[in-house]
């Protein structure tokens, strides 16, 4: 099985071009924005080395109780391989020895394919954002709020 290693500022560059694979046009980040989050204590990155560069990427935003899923990615070459379940995992067995008690998301809810993922990790919906989402071409989406406990941690 592949592991998980912590990423740090100096794989901004690489982790802003995985995200410019795994995502449309338009929804990619910079890799000043890696860089700016990584830069925050309160920012937990994984990610999967690959042959080149990264295959996958985990963000997080962690606070004393809950942690914020900010983006999650594999390489459009690497998926259904179950790396974003092993970062998912991998992330969770961090979050769980800092005494973290719930992991927590948002997704745009026309992303079927992320929130059959997310509900087959234990996620479940808490609530709507309506219009949360601006497109491209200007429409806009409701998010999905999700939750689950994380992994040894009581809800």
């Amino acid at each position: 099985m592949t592991a998980a290693i912590i990423l740090k500022t100096e794989d901004a560059s690489t982790m802003a071009a995985l995200h410019h694979a795994a995502f449309p046009e338009g929804e990619a980040w910079t890799r000043d924005s890696f860089a700016d989050l990584l830069a925050l204590p309160s920012t937990l990155a994984l990610g999967i080395a690959g042959e080149v560069g990264l295959s996958g990427l985990i963000v997080l935003q962690v606070t004393p109780d809950a942690a914020d899923i900010l983006t999650i990615g594999v390489a459009p070459h690497q998926r259904r391989k179950g790396l974003a379940s092993t970062l998912l995992q991998a992330a969770s067995r961090i979050l769980g020895e800092k005494g973290v008690a719930r992991l927590l998301l948002d997704v745009a809810a026309d992303n079927s394919g992320a929130i059959n993922f997310y509900t087959a990790q234990g996620f479940t919906q808490d609530n709507i954002r309506k219009s949360y989402y601006k497109r491209l071409d200007g429409s806009r989406i409701d998010a999905m709020l999700m939750s689950r406990p994380v992994a040894g941690q009581q809800p």
